[in-house]
């Protein structure tokens, strides 16, 4: 259930087909027929019965998906990797990790705290975000499949060139990146502000923001209508920033 390397497709197409190709797998285990999986996923009636073949020969145990290795974890499975001679970048077998063998750190991660929780309450104020707190999260849930695919994406062009990824920045979940992309398009706050109250660096929001502004496009024209708007003197204190809450508190309460 592999393809050869590259095989005229960008990155972000290969990461999207190896995405449906999981899904397919994980339908197989649910028992699904074909035909039911080519009208879901989009797919050919050939593709959907190449992978049931090459899944039916292979592991039958059901795996999580979507999920994104890190350096250390892709760095210890390549070194397992065993090579056919036959075209042995498509034929391979990956040994089983030893489950006390410690991984070790990767230096590109980010240390600190977690974020505060109040920070986050604070900064998704539909004052600084245009939108409720309940939608912001709904946003984020539709918006995750993007993100895995696009940090895929990074992560093959990085492999390809030989370049590191996010160089020096460490990681920020999925939450706060689409957080700081939207406070960033709006200009509601701060980016220095914004890291002073989330307790990180403004490098790292000012690269995470600008990584994950694209995946804003997949929302919708509802999220464009949102982003329209542009502060051209956005809070840079604390107390400033409040005094903005409140006085669009004061004005919704009044309206309402």
């Amino acid at each position: 259930m592999r393809y050869a390397q590259g095989g005229g497709l960008t990155a972000e197409r290969r990461a999207f087909r190896e995405q449906v190709r999981l899904e397919a797998g994980v339908r197989f285990e649910a028992g699904e027929k074909t035909s039911a999986i080519v009208r879901d996923l989009r797919v050919s009636e050939r593709s959907v019965e190449r992978w049931r073949r090459a899944w039916l020969e292979g592991d039958v145990h059901a795996y999580p998906t979507g999920r994104v290795l890190t350096r250390a974890e892709r760095q210890s499975t390549e070194r397992r990797v065993e090579r056919d001679e036959f075209h042995g970048e498509w034929n391979y077998t990956i040994a089983p990790q030893d489950p006390g063998q410690q991984l070790p750190e990767d230096s590109r991660a980010e240390s600190g705290p977690p974020i505060p929780a109040e920070a986050t309450f604070l900064l998704t104020h539909p004052a600084l975000t245009g939108m409720t707190r309940e939608h912001f999260e709904q946003l984020v849930l539709q918006l995750e499949p993007c993100q895995l695919l696009l940090t895929e994406a990074e992560r093959q062009s990085a492999d390809r060139d030989g370049r590191g990824r996010n160089p020096g920045f460490g990681t920020l979940d999925h939450r706060h990146r689409v957080l700081v992309a939207v406070l960033r398009s709006r200009n509601t706050v701060t980016l220095t502000l914004a890291a002073e109250l989330m307790g990180r660096k403004r490098n790292v929001l000012s690269y995470h923001a600008g990584k994950s502004k694209p995946m804003l496009a997949f929302a919708g024209p509802e999220l464009a209508r949102v982003l329209v708007f542009h502060r051209p003197h956005p809070p840079r204190t604390l107390e400033a920033l409040k005094c903005l809450i409140e006085h669009h508190d004061e004005i919704n309460s009044s309206s309402s």
